[in-house]
């Protein structure tokens, strides 16, 4: 018997892959860094304190991991906010309906960090379904992309 679902947010709960994807292409242009598409995908699903870790130390940027992650954190949430961007993928509210009224309980579970996953869940009015939400800021170490390249 089904007792519980875990979700994770970014392409089941809403496509925030669009937004990440310019803001981080737009910051390494900035930065100077030549990273292609290719590049910039090879961290989807990484957190982002470990994408910066790695490319800090990779390309010696001027900016502490702290400073370019909040950075990001700031364009993120600003294209978020902005744009009425989020929106909940099509079907993804009635399913989580579905198994609130069947006593299933319903977690969130994403390397995306609390502030971003507050701003989605809040934006988009799914927050109520979720009873627990675990970040990527929640956990202490997460496999970055450079242990599979």
């Amino acid at each position: 018997m089904l007792k519980a679902v875990i979700f994770d947010m970014d392409g089941i709960i809403i496509d925030s892959e669009p937004i990440y994807h310019k803001v981080e292409m737009n910051m390494f242009k900035e930065l100077g860094l030549d990273l292609t598409d290719e590049h910039r995908y090879m961290y989807v699903g990484i957190r982002t304190v470990d994408m910066w870790q790695e490319l800090k130390q990779k390309y010696d940027i001027e900016f502490s991991v702290e400073e370019l992650v909040e950075l990001e954190a700031k364009r993120v949430k600003k294209d978020m906010e902005s744009q009425n961007k989020i929106k909940p993928i099509a079907g993804i509210k009635e399913l989580l309906e579905e198994l609130r009224n069947t006593n299933i309980k319903i977690a969130l579970a994403s390397s995306s960090s609390i502030r971003d996953i507050e701003t989605v869940l809040n934006k988009t009015g799914l927050k109520e379904y979720f009873t627990v939400i675990v970040s990527g800021d929640h956990v202490e170490e997460w496999q970055t992309c450079s242990r599979y390249i």
